[in-house]
């Protein structure tokens, strides 16, 4: 591996495994333009840190590397690059690890969307008219 660029690296595997990048993406299910961003070393193309080590990490996988050696050659490759402020050296450090497992209950959905008051009286209103009808309906 040595001084080479992760995207050289996994360039060069690809095509000694007699690949095309459609084929990495088809394996993948990453874009190929982002597949391309990486083989060309321009990662702000993806955005976020954690997509950018997943998906060389999966790309990795794909051409028959180890997916977590690449992730930290280009930790070193990235923090090594000169262009790269300390917040967000910070940043992409903070994203080196796995995200925590969530606990809690699995179905649970914590966005859904309580009645105002204004809606529980017009339910009240309508349910009350429902037993008024019913009442006149049998007793008059």
């Amino acid at each position: 591996m040595g001084n080479e660029s992760v995207g050289a690296i996994l360039k060069a595997q690809r095509e000694q495994n007699q690949m095309d990048l459609d084929a990495v993406c088809r394996k993948t299910y990453i874009r190929q333009s982002y597949l391309d961003a990486i083989e060309r070393g321009e990662y702000k193309v993806i955005g976020d840190p954690v997509y950018v080590k997943g998906f060389i990490r999966n790309y990795a996988q794909a051409v028959g590397l180890d997916g977590d050696a690449m992730v930290r050659q280009f930790n070193a490759e990235i923090h090594a690059a000169s262009g790269i402020s300390i917040a967000e050296k910070k940043r992409w450090e903070k994203t080196e690890t796995a995200a925590p497992v969530r606990r809690g209950h699995v179905g649970r959905r914590t966005d859904r969307k309580h009645f105002t008051r204004l809606e529980w009286m017009i339910l009240l209103t309508g349910f009350v008219l429902f037993i008024l009808f019913w009442i006149w309906l049998f007793y008059f």
